[in-house]
């Protein structure tokens, strides 16, 4: 059951996010996405009963969005155990105009009020000029077992990690502004220099570690921020 903390795709028309949301829900699951996060303003009383069905669910939202609901949930003492196959997708980088979220406390909070351990909450990465996205690999692994939070994407994508100031490839374990290269991008540029840091690993895939210092605060997390505004 896909419940989500964002706007239908109708409301959204020029968001890639929300269209993929809302057609990945139709094609994945075997109920309809239930959107949460309207243009009128967040549907409290609507999430929480959803939540509360005793059924597996797959909370989707982005970072400022989950962190908004979750702040409303601890002031009010709201907290529930999500069944087994439960997950959070989240999305939108921590970044905001009014606070900064780090991932490792959002995952604390995400169990304390929703019992989703970070095992089970997977990070995805993408933005509107990209026509593909990366994933967490947490699920690959046991749940009891220490996984890096490493990025992995499709396999017609290539990324790599350049110098901030020369923009020349760095090796693998050194941090720089994440470059990506992704063969879908069929009516756009096929290459995209990002202002998001990361370190790139061996295997192709890469760790992100937030924007760059004095970079444009950008992404859909800013769209669900002014919505709670």
């Amino acid at each position: 059951m896909p419940l989500v903390l964002g706007p239908p795709a109708a409301e959204a028309p020029h968001s890639s996010l929300w269209h993929m949301v809302s057609a990945c829900g139709r094609a994945l699951f075997t109920q309809a996405p239930r959107f949460f996060l309207p243009a009128s303003g967040l549907d409290w009383a609507g999430f929480q009963a959803a939540l509360e069905t005793g059924a597996a669910a797959c909370v989707i939202a982005t970072d400022l969005a989950l962190d908004a609901w979750l702040t409303g949930a601890e002031a009010h003492g709201f907290a529930v155990a999500l069944p087994q196959g439960s997950r959070v997708m989240h999305t939108g980088g921590p970044k905001g105009m009014r606070r900064s979220i780090p991932s490792d406390v959002l995952y604390e909070r995400i169990f304390r009020v929703l019992g989703v351990p970070a095992s089970h909450c997977v990070n995805e990465y993408g933005m509107t000029e990209l026509s593909s996205q990366f994933y967490d690999g947490v699920l690959r692994f046991k749940a009891d077992e220490a996984v890096p939070r490493l990025k992995h994407g499709p396999p017609w994508v290539r990324t790599c990690v350049v110098d901030a100031q020369t923009l020349d490839p760095v090796v693998p374990g050194v941090p720089g502004l994440l470059r990506v290269v992704d063969l879908a991008n069929l009516g756009s540029v096929i290459a995209l220099q990002t202002e998001d840091r990361a370190i790139a690993t061996a295997e192709g895939t890469f760790r992100l570690l937030g924007r760059a210092e004095g970079s444009e605060p950008r992404g859909c997390s800013l769209d669900a921020e002014a919505l709670l505004t």
